[in-house]
């Protein structure tokens, strides 16, 4: 048995940037997909989703969004197929990317833990040395 996609959610990317269009897409497509492990791995290297505001949260999705129209033009172009974009739109896209990606750093940035002694401080019942563990 095999599964078309959706008729009701889009399988590709919208013409225009939406806030939230990632969240629209069939999750079933190849570019949802593709959009979600953008967003995952930039969000990582960015300290995790927990560590952004939203302001951040909303420039990701911006990025994510205009890096998939710079590769898709790209890809024609490689390919010999004529481009989505003529190539002055295509510039204003990457340095519009470049820019958002320098607002939002350009450095990894590690992910804010707590200690093992931080997780056990805060157990409700903890559990003492001569009981054994339920």
């Amino acid at each position: 048995m095999t599964r078309t996609l959706s008729t009701t959610r889009p399988s590709e990317l919208p013409a225009r940037f939406t806030a939230g269009f990632a969240w629209d897409l069939d999750r079933r497509s190849q570019v949802a997909r593709e959009v979600a492990a953008d967003l995952w791995t930039l969000w990582q290297d960015l300290g995790g989703v927990e560590a952004l505001s939203t302001q951040q949260l909303w420039l990701c999705e911006r990025v994510v969004f205009i890096r998939r129209r710079v590769l898709a033009y790209e890809t024609d172009v490689l390919a010999g197929r004529t481009p989505t974009m003529d190539a002055g739109t295509y510039s204003n896209h990457a340095n519009v990317l470049q820019g958002y990606l320098r607002t939002l750093g350009l450095e990894r940035r590690a992910r804010n833990v707590r200690r093992l002694a931080d997780v056990m401080s805060n157990t409700v019942s903890p559990i003492r040395a001569t009981e054994a563990p339920k």
